[in-house]
């Protein structure tokens, strides 16, 4: 039974070390990367002497508008695996108490069958059932914990990405607009003139 409770510690410890919070932290990395690279094409596009308007290519606001939107999906991916990850972990945490306890209750019958000391047997399981039972409530509260906490932290950055990602398009497609009104207008006074 040690063993089966020293590959569980294994598995819990592994998966801490693999699927942690840095992973979702390297996609948010990139998301903002991405971003910053939009915003650096805004800044520096051409501009049109005479107005206040820029030239854009139009190809890399898009492909990184595009890029944007591709990684989201990922965000929430990523969160999602590692809410599973969790479960399962808890599920194997549950499943090693079960055992654990009907391995302490099946020795415990054995004592009672063998020995005089039933007073004794019935103790010692009771102790190994209650400590089995405080440590697997106390595994699963804390999993419980991190697992609402993460996908809190995880929600609201994806909520938070998804808003800002929305807005700075909104606001650059709303800048696109206004610039290409006023390049409209200018061709149109343009044309007047010469007519």
């Amino acid at each position: 039974m040690l063993g089966k409770e020293s590959q569980v510690n294994e598995e819990i410890t592994e998966f801490k070390e693999q699927e942690t919070v840095s992973d979702i932290y390297e996609h948010n990395a990139i998301m903002a990367r991405e971003l910053e690279q939009l915003e650096n094409l805004l800044s520096d596009g051409v501009k049109v002497p005479l107005t206040e308007l820029i030239i854009l290519d139009r190809e890399q606001l898009l492909y990184k508008l595009d890029l944007i939107k591709t990684e989201l999906p990922n965000l929430f991916a990523r969160a999602q695996d590692i809410l599973n990850s969790k479960r399962k972990i808890i599920q194997e945490a549950e499943s090693y108490a079960r055992n654990l306890v009907e391995s302490a209750e099946n020795h415990a019958a054995k004592i009672l069958s063998k020995s005089a000391l039933v007073r004794e047997a019935e103790l010692e399981a009771s102790k190994i059932m209650f400590r089995v039972h405080k440590e697997c409530e106390q595994l699963k509260q804390k999993t419980h914990a991190e697992m609402k906490h993460l996908k809190e932290i995880t929600l609201a950055e994806c909520q938070e990405i998804q808003a800002g990602s929305d807005s700075y398009a909104d606001t650059v497609l709303g800048n696109l607009e206004q610039e290409l009104s006023n390049i409209l207008a200018v061709v149109r006074n343009g044309r007047q003139k010469l007519k």
